[in-house]
């Protein structure tokens, strides 16, 4: 599916096996604190992202949204909230548009079944961050509320080295008819 979004076109992956629904992937811009003109961008992706979203759960009452956002959500998501306080994907704009966004009928399905810190989906390849657990917690399968109950599990996999991220996974009892 194309979106456009001020001005720029962006790819996103959209899966809707049937009428009531929908799986979107998504990638937040990261640098936001880094230039002004991807500030502005990531700004202005929030905010379609935000329309969009509200747009969809009006037609929509099964909506999972995984992928990078690229925000920790809490202080327990990252491993050293003090000094990452002034750092792009913790700052105190990033973490208010993002619960308010969750504020508008979105679960983070993870935190749903864990309460605990040190839960991480990324970490820097510097200085042995993984093997130190050293990390944030930047990707989510976020989930329509109606879906809350439906949880049969969600988990990270710190120990599936593919990539600087691990996979974050997500069990919903639904049926095709749901």
């Amino acid at each position: 599916m194309d979106v456009e979004m001020g001005g720029l076109m962006k790819k996103e992956g959209l899966y809707a096996p049937n009428t009531t629904s929908v799986v979107l992937c998504r990638y937040t811009y990261h640098r936001a604190a880094v230039a002004t003109i991807d500030k502005k961008r990531k700004w202005s992706f929030w905010i379609f992202f935000s329309t969009y979203t509200r747009s969809l759960l009006q037609r929509q009452k099964n909506v999972i949204i995984s992928g990078d956002y690229n925000i920790c959500r809490e202080a327990i998501d990252i491993h050293d909230p003090v000094r990452n306080a002034h750092v792009s994907g913790f700052l105190p704009e990033e973490r208010a548009w993002f619960a308010q966004w969750i504020d508008e009928g979105w679960c983070d399905s993870f935190r749903q079944v864990e309460s605990g810190a040190a839960h991480y989906s990324w970490w820097s390849y510097r200085a042995g961050s993984r093997e130190k657990n050293l990390g944030w917690r930047i990707d989510y399968n976020m989930i329509s509320d109606v879906l809350s109950d439906r949880i049969l599990g969600a988990r990270l996999h710190p120990f599936a080295m593919h990539s600087d991220h691990c996979p974050v996974e997500l069990q919903l009892n639904l049926s095709l008819n749901d």
